[in-house]
């Protein structure tokens, strides 16, 4: 039996002609696909180099400006301006090692403020008509902050006479003075208040009518004699006031009732100075600084107190003082001792003694600043105090200074002043 192999054509069919056709249309409309998505996929990479080189733009500007913050004041614009494009470039490249840009210098009474551009070179993108994407950077810097309020809250206690302690602080707090009238841009952004203190404060006599005064409190330490411990009359007063009843002794809030009101109370030393509430005219605050002398004993509480209270607004000691947020206030409390009496004890000539009675209420009124948050604090320690309670009242430990010669007070106001001072970034 022959058996027939039937042999497959090679030509194609009609229906295997049609199968090919068809894939080539599916090819065609593959293609014109292809090229937006591959032009959306080169988008997505040429905005994403855009957004590196916008972060490496807008570094660069920061940096010279902050640079510039620091140049003297009244330095020609056009000085400004090219120490501002050296510093620019060497911060800044543009991707590919093109030209530099330049960058634009403004400065004003309080500011310097810089801007500029970059053309960055699209690599996808210019498929579509676009041969370059502009990415822009500004900063503004300030000098310091808009407006400054401190207290200076100084110990002026016997002790402060030895090792050369009260001339140090004397010259310190006149550096201080030099370089806040430099920082100083427009009449009355700069507000100092000084607080001298021993183991009370002093006002100015011709306060001896006003309504948060009393004149009935007789001090309830025994450690003093009975014609210390008396209140004096309105006037026999000559203005210093004692620690208010407990609690407001920690407080600086004001007067609002009999118990929270400054005791009037005779000076256990006459030559302790008045507070200077806050004030612009910073010449004057030299002058009355200059004059401190050392006397008498220790109530840091007394003094740190009444500082804060010069920071208030809403308070009888806080004329001058402003809230709002082109403000910012500091206090510095400088002392170079433990405490030992305040008006509620503790014993004048025994540290041992004094400084339990009025260390917890120190800690009570550094524990209320920092609740409030509204006053960033300095602590200095000259030789003697104690070091973990001040450490504690500073805002942060860094803000601490403990000083182990009087020849060191100058750098540490200096480190403060550029503190206060410092440059704030603003975006």
């Amino acid at each position: 039996m022959t058996k027939v192999v039937s042999a497959k054509s090679t030509q194609p069919t009609l229906h295997s002609a049609f199968a090919r056709d068809e894939k080539g249309g599916v090819a065609i409309t593959f293609g014109l696909a292809l090229v937006p998505m591959l032009l959306f996929m080169g988008a997505a990479i040429d905005y994403s180099r855009a957004n590196a080189e916008h972060t490496r733009l807008q570094s660069a500007v920061d940096a010279a400006v902050l640079a510039l913050a620091h140049e003297p004041k009244n330095t020609p614009l056009a000085t400004m301006q090219t120490k501002g494009q050296k510093l620019f470039a060497a911060n800044f490249l543009p991707e590919g090692g093109g030209a530099v840009p330049s960058i634009n210098i403004n400065v004003t009474a309080k500011t310097i403020s810089g801007n500029a551009r970059s053309d960055l070179p699209t690599s996808f993108i210019r498929l579509g008509g676009q041969n370059a994407i502009t990415v822009g950077a500004s900063s503004v810097a300030s000098y310091g902050t808009k407006n400054i309020e401190l207290a200076l809250v100084l110990d002026n206690t016997g002790s402060m006479a030895q090792n050369g302690k009260i001339q140090a602080l004397r010259a310190s707090v006149s550096g201080l003075i030099d370089k806040l009238k430099a920082t100083s841009q427009v009449p009355g952004d700069v507000k100092v208040s000084l607080v001298p203190f021993t183991t009370q404060v002093k006002v100015t006599t011709a306060l001896k009518n006003a309504a948060w005064l009393r004149w009935d409190v007789t001090l309830e330490n025994t450690g003093l004699s009975l014609l210390e411990r008396a209140p004096p009359t309105p006037a026999a007063w000559t203005g210093c006031l004692s620690d208010r009843d407990q609690t407001y002794d920690a407080q600086s809030v004001p007067a609002n009732g009999l118990q929270s009101k400054y005791p009037a109370s005779k000076c256990q030393n006459d030559g302790l100075l008045p507070m200077a509430f806050l004030t612009t005219d910073l010449e004057a605050i030299r002058t009355e600084s200059n004059l401190m002398q050392p006397l008498n004993n220790t109530n840091v509480t007394v003094g740190f107190v009444n500082g804060m209270s010069t920071l208030r607004s809403d308070h009888p000691f806080g004329t001058g003082a402003v809230d709002n947020a082109d403000t910012v206030k500091f206090l510095v409390l400088l002392t170079d001792g433990d405490n030992t009496a305040n008006r509620y004890g503790g014993n004048p000539y025994s540290a041992l003694l004094g400084a339990p009675v009025i260390d917890s209420r120190l800690a009570a009124a550094c524990a209320q600043a920092k609740s409030d948050a509204k006053v960033k604090v300095f602590t200095i320690r000259v030789m003697d105090g104690n070091a973990a309670l001040l450490k504690s009242c500073a805002t942060t430990p860094e803000m601490y200074y403990d000083v182990q010669n009087a020849a060191q007070m100058q750098g540490v106001f200096d480190d403060i002043a550029r503190a206060i001072t410092n440059i704030h970034l603003q975006s």
